[in-house]
């Protein structure tokens, strides 16, 4: 699975690279689910804001979180990705379990 990361006004630092490539062992469980994952990243005046879309194969979810520190924002914006892909896949799992049942 791969993240496609994008930054709008700034580097984005190589500190952060490995931040991201620890939380995405947690998505790994639900890549049958993700055709496409993209995270953008761009700074305001005073914060930056992290934006984290998932096309999935039955929807897309979005997060967006804006914080004066860059990787509490990415690691805000992954956590708040995999509680609602968490939520979409027990979803998925009680609607087939209703068709079988």
């Amino acid at each position: 699975m791969e993240i496609n990361i994008s930054a709008r006004h700034f580097e984005v630092p190589e500190i952060l690279f490995s931040l991201i490539e620890k939380k995405k062992r947690k998505f790994e469980k639900f890549k049958n689910l993700i055709l496409d994952f993209h995270l953008s990243l761009s700074k305001d005046s005073l914060y930056f804001v992290s934006e984290g879309k998932i096309k999935l194969k039955t929807g897309i979810i979005n997060a967006k979180v804006q914080n004066p520190e860059l990787g509490l924002a990415v690691n805000e914006t992954l956590n708040k990705l995999l509680t609602q892909l968490k939520k979409h896949h027990e979803k998925l799992i009680e609607k087939s379990a209703k068709k079988r049942g």
